[in-house]
């Protein structure tokens, strides 16, 4: 989905203030340490995303989980998001628009809550600093298509901001199993590398074609079975996928996808999908015969071509297949 750029409306903190009121309600047995107006509508002046991002101190994360059927009342939505965090979204009767509403809830003194608050109290009392906020992100609107380019685009402006402030920006992802919850997440991503990798080997015309929508699709038959898949996230963004499933060929077992977002490429997340897939066994895959980069990260971890091609039915290009046997260590 596109993010939107909308002009500063001088509403949004009077509509954070109304929604905070039902949130307390409703958040009154977990909350601890206040409900907070964050993100770019809470920054005077700034265009941004029309949603109102927010986020609550609880006590424990665990016992915040029971305050998930009560927030669907208000028509928030429980969705994954990262280690540190319970998250919710709040949407339009629009299916085709952003969420309207987003709502963190985490511990006071997570790496979530300092970075947040931090990041926001400094645009907040540096004009000249959220205008340079403000053109990089309308920059970042036109030029990806999806909002996993659009978050990771943002994220060396918000670690120079946190360091200026003597703060850190988590820069580890963390790996884990993917879940139907994230398909659609999953699918802007990896149209977003596509049309970053890809510009130049694929047709155009394919990579316009083919939308986050139609691989959402897909994505939720292979995370209903047909696939086994990890995902490495990263503030709350994806930043890698890699999928595999077992196969009767030999060796019997493929890698399906990988795929790590521009800003981390070179920096050692695509090992650790592999390995997170793979382990050291014996395994095969397919790649675009006119990709010599990706050939040579799998020939770094012990993958070699074994002769067999094929063309790719969806962009017409030769594929070419790559081994990894027991006897060839990565």
């Amino acid at each position: 989905m596109r993010p939107i750029i909308s002009e500063y409306d001088p509403e949004w903190p009077r509509a954070f203030e109304a929604e905070k009121q039902s949130l307390e309600r409703v958040l009154a047995p977990w909350l601890d340490g206040g409900i907070h107006h964050i993100g770019s509508t809470s920054i005077p002046g700034i265009a941004a995303k029309p949603s109102l991002d927010m986020m609550a101190g609880v006590r424990s994360l665990l016992e915040a989980r029971e305050a998930i059927p009560p927030l669907a009342t208000l028509g928030y939505v429980h969705d994954v998001h990262r280690q540190d965090a319970v998250w919710f979204h709040k949407s339009s009767a629009d299916p085709d628009a952003y969420y309207t509403h987003g709502l963190h809830l985490t511990v006071p003194g997570s790496d979530l809550w300092h970075e947040r608050l931090v990041f926001r109290d400094a645009l907040r009392a540096d004009a000249s600093l959220a205008r340079e906020y403000e053109l990089l992100k309308r920059r970042l609107a036109d030029e990806f298509r999806y909002a996993a380019g659009y978050g990771e685009g943002k994220r060396s402006f918000v670690a120079r901001v946190l360091a200026d402030c003597g703060s850190q920006l988590r820069t580890t992802p963390r790996i884990r199993c993917a879940m139907m919850a994230d398909a659609a997440r999953i699918a802007e991503f990896q149209t977003t590398c596509w049309r970053e990798a890809y510009a130049g080997l694929v047709p155009d015309e394919y990579l316009q074609r083919v939308t986050a929508a139609d691989r959402e699709v897909r994505w939720r038959n292979r995370l209903s079975g047909e696939r086994n898949a990890a995902v490495a996230e990263l503030d709350g963004e994806i930043v890698g996928i890699a999928s595999w499933s077992a196969t009767s060929d030999v060796p019997p077992l493929e890698l399906k996808s990988l795929y790590v977002g521009a800003a981390l490429r070179g920096s050692g997340l695509g090992a650790l999908l592999l390995d997170a897939a793979l382990g050291q066994a014996a395994a095969f895959l397919w790649v675009f015969t006119d990709n010599p980069r990706a050939q040579a990260f799998y020939r770094r971890h012990g993958f070699l071509p074994d002769g067999e091609q094929m063309t790719d039915p969806g962009t017409g290009l030769a594929e070419t297949r790559m081994v990894r046997t027991p006897q060839c260590p990565p």
